[in-house]
């Protein structure tokens, strides 16, 4: 990944962004993996992997109109890619361990145990 710095953060901030607005209107990368109808025309789509991380890329950079990600004159497309993968399974790894901890709070509540 040639991506780092200043531009992978920027970068981090726009996919994100993009990937908890997806993830409120009921869209996650299981959703693309399913091939769920409600994305358009995600039949067409050859990986559907590919398709979620640059639908969450230029949905973040449309939700934050003031934060730019370098154009692709800076990077080339595979290293963008490159950058976008290792955000969204951060993403997705993070959000996975803090569901894991609110499961194990709930539990422990049900129980009657208190921390």
């Amino acid at each position: 990944m040639k991506i780092q710095g200043e531009d992978l953060e920027v970068l981090r901030k726009v996919a994100e962004a993009g990937m908890e607005r997806m993830k409120a209107d009921g869209l996650t990368l299981d959703s693309y993996l399913k091939r769920d109808p409600r994305i358009p025309r995600i039949d067409k789509a050859k990986d559907v992997e590919v398709r979620y991380r640059w639908d969450c890329f230029y949905l973040g950079q449309r939700l934050n109109a003031g934060v730019r990600f370098p154009s692709a004159k800076d990077h080339e497309h595979s290293h963008i890619d490159t950058a976008l993968k290792h955000v969204v399974v951060n993403y997705i790894a993070r959000a996975q361990t803090a569901d894991s901890h609110d499961l194990g709070q709930d539990d422990e509540i049900k129980r009657g145990v208190s921390r």
